[in-house]
């Protein structure tokens, strides 16, 4: 959902004076924005690798150096792949002066839902588990999901080792807290309970 909403703040084309639109329905959710894209490019050549070309040149600069985006190019393609291995369909609509993206809800069984209900609560129960530099560093992932370890560590105030500790640990209870995506270095970080009822 992240990387959706910065590739519309990315091409989109602020002269039509139209902003960005994100619409949440019960079973979807819509992103869409004006832009103007290469000729003959169609939805299904987004969904391709392909060469990127910044509507919003300085735009996408910035979220680069920034660190909110990897390599140019391969956000949609890595988004959709996490997607469909979480099981929810995205879908892209493409017209002539805009571009629309689908997100639509993960269709679960009755068990599935069981199974989800019964791994809230454990969550909640477990949450006098957490110690504050542990609530502080799920909350650095939420806010910086591509951290590297050593970037965590440092914001943590800790050596590399003793970050690491706390990494392995949250990814490793009986319902984990935390996961990664990815390898090592081009990987993201995942937090899987709700921190607002920390």
């Amino acid at each position: 959902m992240r990387e959706a909403v910065y590739n519309a703040l990315m091409h989109s084309n602020y002269s039509s004076g139209v902003p960005i639109q994100i619409r949440i329905h019960e079973n979807e959710v819509l992103i869409s924005n004006d832009c103007v894209f290469p000729a003959n490019w169609t939805a299904e050549t987004l969904m391709q690798r392909h060469r990127s070309e910044q509507y919003n040149p300085k735009i996408a600069n910035a979220f680069f150096r920034a660190g909110y985006v990897e390599a140019w190019g391969r956000g949609i393609e890595n988004m959709c792949r996490l997607c469909k291995d979480y099981g929810v369909k995205t879908e892209y609509t493409v017209h002539p002066g805009d571009v629309m993206l689908a997100f639509f809800a993960k269709q679960e069984t009755a068990a599935t839902q069981s199974a989800t209900q019964s791994t809230t609560q454990s969550a909640t129960q477990s949450t006098q588990k957490y110690l504050p530099i542990e609530i502080k560093l799920m909350h650095y992932l939420v806010a910086n999901p591509r951290a590297t370890q050593g970037q965590i560590a440092k914001y943590l105030g800790m050596n590399l080792n003793t970050t690491k500790y706390y990494l392995n640990k949250l990814g490793k209870l009986e319902v984990p807290a935390i996961k990664h995506e990815g390898t090592t270095r081009k990987g993201s970080w995942m937090v899987l309970i709700d921190l607002e009822n920390l």
